[in-house]
């Protein structure tokens, strides 16, 4: 017997429309950093984290140099490791 796991099909398909218009807005704008739908992302985020404000990086790998400049950490390392 083959028991699904995850369908993804079935998780998509409800919100197929909203994700697709999204994705045409955000390519005829051609605003793909820090436009729009960025604003909004991190403006929905704060509240739900608790916190006043939110910022969105591009990766993981983003968060260490970003956090440095926010709190002009000049003591840690360059090459520190991100853990």
């Amino acid at each position: 017997m083959r028991v699904p796991l995850l369908d993804l099909r079935a998780q998509f398909a409800p919100i197929r429309d909203e994700v697709l218009t999204a994705i045409a807005s955000v390519c005829d704008d051609q605003r793909f950093i820090m436009g729009p739908e960025v604003e909004g992302l991190e403006s929905m985020m704060a509240p739900l984290t608790g916190s006043r404000h939110a910022i969105g990086v591009s990766s993981e790998h983003a968060i260490v140099p970003t956090t440095r400049r926010l709190f002009d950490r000049d003591d840690v390392p360059r090459d520190a490791p991100d853990e």
